[in-house]
């Protein structure tokens, strides 16, 4: 009995102990308790996942990309990653006679290989079984890629897995970086569409996605709302796109005038806008520059260097004004934010302020980045300024740059209301100034720059530039045998709108200002353009500023 007893007991320990090891691997399996089950999830997640790899078509078997079979001959294999490299490999004309298909095929074999999913799952146990211990750690680098370089370039020339590495980095693309976020916000609407494609005119960086952009505009239901960071990105491929054209047109005008330039870059703009008033630009190449200026006074984002250089301080400072990403804002908006940030105080980015001295000047060259003046002014130009109008309808430029503007200035002082533009078109300028900020920096303005130079290089060139510096050297030369008639005549333009707010006026604007927001109701900030001091209709010039020929500043 006592045996019975003693087996019955050992069976019931026996059974117990095997229950708490299931119990233990229940436990293990779901990761509690112990590190092995974290790794029991991490290879049966990497199972599922295989599986469900290996359930996919294989790229080649699918019936839309039969012309892969005809063009791939010379690869050793066929699976997807030999099949993307040989498309990548393919003419313009190869590339648009796949059908869209297989083209989204090959789009979402390129994107996978950014994913680390794909990298854990696919690229390592096929070809990096050996190295795959050590290059685990790139999973949770924050650049895969840049990790799994840094890992391929110590190992042997021979090694299989340092070959199929170097075969994926070069499949993803020099610009693979900049595409992953299109990916990541974009990338579950274009597998929803179907909208992959192939990059059938080898377009660099960002516009390699261009065809898939365009499929995403054409399919997508206007009345679905979409995601708004997949907006954003949407909007600055059409940018660059913009700017693709625009360097297209104005290919032969690079070369000739700004040889030093590549197309497409930031630099070789700038150039070509500071050449848009050359009598020898094509007026193909001109009327690309205006509509480009049109876009950027609706959106700073159309500058892609405005927009790169200064996007911490725009950020920092809240200069989009709570406007959601997806939305416009305009150039005016963003130049007077960073103006006043700078203005009071706070240092800018140096890049950032390189930027907006250069977009300073631009607006003062074209009218046509003020979309205030395109519209408060659009009667009052043919009116008067009927010369500088029509040489722009005609050629797509006006003269040596600003004319247009500086003729509309000189309407707002004429003596006779009939002789002056509205006070709408008035309210336009007063902006312009403000924003471009010319009664700081005298070389913002052409006109004003043209007209009194030889008197800066005679009687000021010893005068440092900058708050408004040169602008007072040559307003106490007014009246003396070394200025000139054309320069007193811009000069006193600039000024009659800096006598009609202090702020205008830096050395002014820095002492006084405390005391004009303490006793005069002052705004605090500089960029406060409604403020009433610019009303024409209300706003007498500033009394602080003792009158030299009525305006002259101390």
């Amino acid at each position: 009995m006592k045996c019975e007893f003693l087996l019955l007991l050992l069976s019931w320990l026996w059974l117990w102990a095997a229950g708490g090891v299931v119990a233990s691997n229940s436990l293990s399996s779901s990761g509690i308790g112990s590190d092995s089950g974290l790794s029991n999830v991490r290879i049966r997640r990497a199972s599922v996942d295989v599986d469900n790899a290996a359930s996919q078509h294989s790229i080649i078997d699918l019936p839309d990309c039969q012309d892969l079979r005809k063009y791939c001959t010379h690869q050793k294999t066929s699976d997807n990653l030999s099949m993307l490299e040989c498309a990548l490999s393919f003419s313009s004309s190869q590339l648009e006679a796949l059908p869209e298909p297989c083209q989204h095929a090959l789009w979402l074999q390129q994107r996978q290989l950014q994913l680390n999913s794909w990298v854990e799952h696919t690229l390592l146990p096929s070809y990096c079984a050996a190295e795959q211990g050590k290059l685990q750690s790139c999973l949770n680098s924050v650049d895969l890629w840049g990790c799994l370089e840094d890992q391929r370039q110590q190992m042997p020339q021979s090694s299989t897995c340092q070959q199929h590495l170097r075969r994926a980095h070069a499949a993803l693309g020099p610009d693979y970086a900049n595409i992953g976020d299109f990916y990541t916000v974009c990338g579950s609407l274009v597998e929803q569409q179907k909208c992959g494609r192939m990059n059938v005119e080898h377009l660099p960086a960002l516009l390699s996605q261009l065809g898939t952009v365009q499929c995403l505009m054409a399919n997508v239901n206007p009345a679905t709302p979409m995601d708004t960071n997949c907006k954003v990105a949407i909007n600055a491929i059409e940018l660059q796109r913009g700017m693709l054209e625009l360097f297209r047109v104005c290919a032969e005008d690079l070369t000739a005038l700004c040889p030093q330039e590549r197309p497409g870059t930031a630099s070789g703009y700038k150039c070509l806008v500071r050449h848009k008033n050359d009598p020898s630009l094509r007026s193909h190449c001109a009327t690309q520059i205006a509509l480009r200026d049109q876009q950027m006074g609706r959106d700073y984002r159309v500058s892609h260097g405005l927009a790169k250089a200064c996007k911490d301080d725009i950020k920092l400072h809240h200069c989009r004004r709570g406007v959601s990403e997806d939305k416009q804002v305009r150039l005016a908006q963003i130049l007077l934010c960073l103006e006043s940030v700078s203005k009071n105080g706070t240092k800018l980015a140096p890049e950032c302020l390189v930027e907006l001295s250069d977009h300073r000047r631009m607006l003062m060259t074209d009218y046509q980045l003020s979309p205030e003046l395109l519209s408060d002014c659009a009667d009052d130009i043919p009116k008067f300024c009927p010369e500088q109008h029509k040489a722009h309808l005609v050629n797509g430029f006006t003269g040596s740059g600003g004319e247009i503007i500086h003729c509309l200035l000189e309407h707002v002082r004429a003596r006779r209301a009939q002789h002056r533009v509205t006070s709408q078109c008035q309210r336009g300028l007063e902006t312009l100034i403000k924003v471009s900020d010319a009664g700081e920096d005298w070389r913002v303005d052409p006109v004003l720059r043209r007209a009194c130079k030889p008197v800066v290089d005679v009687a000021c060139k010893d005068v440092e530039g900058g708050e408004a510096r040169v602008i007072s050297c040559l307003m106490e030369r007014i009246g003396t045998p070394v200025m000139r008639p054309e320069c007193e005549q811009a000069l006193l333009i600039i000024e009659y709108f800096v006598a009609r707010d202090f702020k205008l006026d830096p050395q002014l604007y820095k002492h006084c200002r405390d005391d004009a927001i303490k006793y005069c109701r002052a705004k605090r900030q500089w960029d406060d353009v409604q403020d009433v001091q610019m009303d024409p209709e209300r706003g007498p010039p500033n009394p602080a500023l003792p009158a030299s020929h009525g305006l002259q500043r101390g």
